[in-house]
């Protein structure tokens, strides 16, 4: 035997005593990632340099909870319990994951310049301040939605979070969008809608957006929104108003049947409208089964309406 191999053999041996030795202490252990059931999305911040980004950026936090949102198993703190943490400097991350009961937080900045866009993520696992991800994404503003989901995916990755194979598709399979549809669409989302000017003024920019991207699923969903609120507030006859939300909900669904909000959407009108309970009940399940997370509060108030009062808090629904 050389003494190469013989000096490799002792070295290996001395190396799986010593491991075999101290595993029982604590101090030799495989780096196993830490468990993560729920995720705070901090807002993220304008590096831009431009004011005028700031709904930009603002749709970009928003959009990114939705898609995390669709996440069954993780539970992710909704876009108004994160809003105090705007521009917060003074908290390190640990601190504020306590403050929202959270396993994980997620800190960002966005850069745009023209039609190119940068998102940077880093998330932390809050009771150890252990490191899960620093991720950079950046792309032409017409994949906004694929970069979106790029950093969910990541995300999802990182939390061990078990997807099923639609909700592995859905992030795999983001369409472009044209970039004026897309800023139209912002804007629109950014209208206050509770007065009657507001919502004429969203639905301008949600037809320019269509007509822009007639493909652009997310504006014929806030276009179908936008009939539903002049219908409900009696500012356009129902017998107008309804029938247009669901032409332009199922144009929605009929580009991407998997989003959650044009189900709940349609869930709205099957139930107000239609009077037809059985087919709201359909699309309210349908939207739970796709946005766990987004679609338990609407369906809640559905239940309670309907004098379901512990299903309508959780206690017996079982998607």
């Amino acid at each position: 035997m050389s003494l190469v191999l013989a000096v490799l053999l002792i070295s290996s041996a001395l190396f799986v005593w010593t491991r075999d030795s101290l595993q029982g202490t604590g101090l030799f252990r495989a780096a196993v990632p830490p468990q993560v059931r729920s995720l705070a999305v901090l807002p993220l911040v304008n590096l831009s340099g431009d004011p005028e980004q700031e709904n930009f950026v603002a749709a970009m936090t928003e959009q990114l909870i939705t898609e995390l949102s669709r996440i069954g198993p993780l539970r992710v703190i909704s876009r108004t319990s994160v809003m105090q943490y705007k521009g917060e400097k003074n908290k390190p991350l640990p601190q504020i994951g306590r403050e929202l009961k959270v396993d994980a937080v997620m800190e960002g900045s966005v850069w745009r310049a023209g039609n190119r866009v940068r998102i940077a993520a880093h998330m932390i696992h809050a009771p150890t301040d252990q490191n899960m991800m620093t991720e950079t994404y950046e792309g032409d503003l017409g994949d906004i939605l694929k970069i979106q989901r790029e950093v969910a995916e990541s995300i999802s990755t990182r939390v061990r979070a078990k997807l099923t194979p639609q909700q592995q598709s859905r992030l795999h399979d983001a369409p472009r969008v044209d970039p004026e549809a897309y800023q139209a669409y912002l804007a629109a989302t950014h209208v206050d809608l509770s007065g009657y000017q507001g919502i004429k003024t969203a639905q301008s920019y949600l037809v320019k957006a269509i007509e822009k991207d007639p493909n652009f699923a997310r504006a014929y969903t806030w276009l179908a929104v936008t009939h539903v609120l002049m219908g409900a507030q009696r500012w356009q006859s129902s017998r107008d108003a309804f029938p247009s939300a669901k032409q332009a909900i199922q144009k929605a669904l009929e580009l991407d049947e998997g989003n959650c909000e044009a189900h709940t959407v349609l869930a709205r009108i099957r139930w107000q409208y239609d009077w037809d309970w059985p087919m709201a009940e359909k699309e309210y399940r349908r939207a739970l089964e796709l946005c766990p997370n987004d679609a338990h509060f609407v369906y809640g108030v559905y239940t309670a309406v309907n004098g379901r009062i512990p299903e309508s808090r959780g206690d017996s629904y079982n998607p």
